[in-house]
């Protein structure tokens, strides 16, 4: 399914909800134009390594992944700061 998206794409193709779990380091092989990749709403739990290597125009990625460690990261943090507190206060009992 990929390779039929891609190989009818513009230089910055949207694979946006296809609910892509796994990207294979064959993928992207031969697409010398990709500029921009768009990967939003997929269930991506895997990309193989060197899986952009030999797209050497990729300007831009955006994925969904990226975000949503950044949001895990920022929970933790909060909850970090929260047992923080909670230790004070029973400190100060």
């Amino acid at each position: 399914m990929i390779a039929i998206l891609l190989a009818t794409a513009s230089a910055s193709p949207s694979l946006n909800g296809n609910r892509l779990r796994n990207i294979s380091r064959a993928t992207f092989r031969g697409l010398i134009k990709l500029q921009n990749l768009f990967l939003f709403n997929n269930a991506l739990e895997s990309i193989d390594g060197g899986v952009f290597e030999e797209v050497t125009n990729l300007t831009y990625l955006e994925r969904e992944i990226e975000r949503e460690r950044e949001r895990e990261r920022r929970e933790r943090e909060r909850e970090r700061e929260r047992e923080g507190d909670r230790e004070r206060e029973r400190e100060e009992r």
